[in-house]
């Protein structure tokens, strides 16, 4: 199984990760790219940002009824 593979099964459970916790669970070294690869093979992938004290994160989730891919 590919890493991207993981990271969309993880993203159809309902998981939302930062692009630092998709790094470090799948070894993804650029998670931005493979999400974009994901949205561009057709998977709605949702990117929400967030305000920390330490800046902006990132979260990417798919929705349950957008967990499919669109035809």
């Amino acid at each position: 199984m590919t890493k991207q593979t993981k990271l969309l099964e993880a993203l159809q459970r309902g998981d939302e990760l930062t692009a630092t916790q998709i790094s470090s669970r799948y070894g993804i070294p650029n998670p931005s790219a493979t999400v974009n690869d994901l949205r561009n093979a057709g998977f709605t992938v949702h990117s929400t940002r967030r305000e920390t004290k330490h800046g902006s994160v990132a979260k990417y989730h798919m929705n349950k009824t957008a967990a499919r891919k669109r035809a």
